[in-house]
């Protein structure tokens, strides 16, 4: 079982270390070019002319605001794990 294992991990549980650098290279070439593309609207986003102004966050009208609450599928409660936590 020894020999079996150790072959199963040399073949599906290594990495040549030279294709771990090219991937580690084209990850930062790829998120390098997604910040020189974003950078000609850094305004629209972080200016108080643009997106969302302190001005409107700070004095948000309360007509604005709904007395409904509002739904969010990032805070919705995770469902249950199928068989629980402690089923055997």
């Amino acid at each position: 079982m020894g020999t079996r294992w150790s072959a199963i991990r040399d073949l599906y549980l290594t990495a040549d270390r030279r294709v771990l650098g090219a991937v580690r290279i084209a990850t930062g070439l790829v998120l390098l070019y997604d910040l020189v593309r974003r950078f000609r609207l850094i305004d629209v986003f972080y200016a108080n002319t643009g997106v969302l102004s302190n001005h409107f966050v700070l004095f948000n009208p309360e007509e604005m605001r709904s007395s409904a609450p509002r739904s969010c599928r990032t805070f919705a409660p995770a469902p249950p794990l199928a068989g629980g936590s402690k089923s055997r």
